[in-house]
């Protein structure tokens, strides 16, 4: 058996746009994906251990069960609302 063990090396990155995910952990949550245009392309249900994961577009989630327990991820650094969100309007 060959055990490895890695060690993270610093590194600059660079990222132009921030990329969510999700993993449901317990419960479920219905999903609404959204083209760069803000138009709505599809919608889903996610459930325990269903993932999500985002590009470009927007999103919006919608949880559908009491007691749900979601995991969400982004790649980083995280600048916060401010700098790293546009709200797309109701429509």
């Amino acid at each position: 058996m060959i055990f490895l063990k890695p060690i993270d090396t610093s590194t600059i990155r660079s990222i132009e746009i921030t990329q969510e995910s999700w993993v449901i952990i317990n419960g479920s949550a219905k999903v609404f994906y959204y083209d760069i245009d803000e138009e709505l392309i599809h919608t889903d249900v996610l459930n325990s251990g269903d993932i999500s994961i985002t590009f470009h577009g927007g999103h919006a989630m919608e949880i559908t069960e009491d007691g749900t327990l979601l995991y969400e991820f982004k790649n980083g650094p995280y600048l916060g609302q401010a700098k790293d969100k546009v709200w797309m309007e109701n429509k």
